[in-house]
């Protein structure tokens, strides 16, 4: 299922909400993920940077189901760990007004494993 974003407020959002240190984009593209999550999962092109949105699904939800805060906080613990490679979370955001659910912003991948390597992580 295709479940679009406003690419302006996504956008904006990372303009201001950016950690310091961590490049401020001017554009934006953003391409959902259509297999396997049940969690919508974007790809954002931000500049020369690329990152992963996850968000719970719009609509009402199951208690319990689609907490994609505890998913971030598991990722977040698990962070320092070399066994169980993760990506780090930039932005974990709980105002479910910017884009109707919770959602947090993720590194595409884990720069010290390979292509292959994260391949096996992930899917």
């Amino acid at each position: 299922m295709t479940l679009d974003i406003n690419e302006n407020v996504v956008l904006r959002y990372l303009q201001t909400k950016m950690p310091v240190g961590t490049p401020i984009p001017s554009t934006l593209r953003i391409k959902q993920f259509t297999d396997g999550q049940s969690n919508p999962t974007y790809l954002l092109f931000c500049d020369s940077m690329k990152l992963v949105l996850r968000k719970a699904p719009p609509g009402a939800l199951l208690q319990g189901a689609h907490q994609v805060y505890r998913e971030a906080m598991l990722i977040r613990a698990m962070s320092g760990n070399k066994d169980a490679p993760v990506p780090n979370v930039i932005i974990l955001e709980n105002d479910k007004t910017i884009l109707g659910t919770e959602f947090f912003i993720m590194e595409v991948c884990v720069p010290s494993l390979s292509f292959l390597r994260q391949i096996m992580c992930w899917w």
